[in-house]
């Protein structure tokens, strides 16, 4: 006969219910320890960095370009940042700005620089632009997960090691909705992590909450395909 033990676990803060004798600070330090030990930085954000990395190379060499680049926001500024190069990016190329562009609108810029070999070089052909252009699309929609995924990386880090700290916010949704508002991330991505700490808030109520956050978002979901008749639209 199996022995069976079931704890039922709550989300409360983990240090409201411990009492703080000698014994619960030996095991607050090892929990401590083990959720120090927990690193998600890159597990989502590697593969995407690899395929506009391998998407760029193709682009460079579709193009007839020796040197490839991809700009990224840098802030809500408007400014720009090198996010990766064919050539490599140096540390001195990681810390260029470029100020804003197109009134602050642009989402990112796909660059291509010079021809194989020696100078002088020919310019680039109207044909190879239209080329680099099919590029951009796809390497866009890449940066944006890339990006989404670099803030999902961190917000995931600060949710565990806040939760399980007795340092961390008494209120855990608040305590994320700070430091999403803090971080640097593209405003529309703070947006979408700041619904989706309400929509958890909500959710964790119970089974009609739930109910009623699935129905509500089919409903828009409908509404949107109705009104653009597809997806969005994604490009630098």
């Amino acid at each position: 006969m199996p022995v069976v033990a079931i704890i039922v676990c709550e989300r409360e803060n983990m240090s409201e219910q411990v009492p703080d004798t000698g014994t619960t600070k030996s095991f607050a330090t090892q929990v401590s320890e083990v959720v120090n030990r927990i690193d998600v930085s890159n597990s989502l954000t590697a593969p995407l960095r690899r395929a506009i990395d391998d998407l760029l190379q193709l682009a460079a060499t579709s193009v007839g370009a020796a040197v490839a680049s991809v700009l990224v926001r840098d802030g809500d500024e408007g400014g720009l940042k090198f996010l990766t190069a064919t050539s490599g990016v140096s540390d001195e190329l990681l810390a260029l700005r470029l100020p804003p562009r197109a009134n602050g609108e642009m989402v990112g810029v796909l660059e291509f620089v010079n021809r194989p070999g020696d100078p002088p070089y020919p310019p680039f052909t109207p044909a190879e632009m239209d080329r680099g252009s099919r590029f951009a699309d796809a390497i866009a929609r890449l940066v944006d997960a890339f990006e989404i995924a670099q803030l999902v990386e961190s917000l995931f880090d600060y949710s565990v090691k806040a939760s399980m700290s007795s340092a961390g916010p008494a209120n855990l949704e608040d305590g994320l909705r700070e430091w999403i508002e803090q971080s640097q991330a593209a405003a529309e991505h703070r947006d979408l992590m700041l619904s989706w700490v309400s929509l958890r808030e909500i959710i964790a109520r119970g089974g009609a909450e739930r109910e009623f956050c699935r129905d509500l978002l089919q409903m828009i979901s409908r509404f949107m395909k109705r009104r653009s008749g597809g997806g969005g639209n994604f490009g630098f």
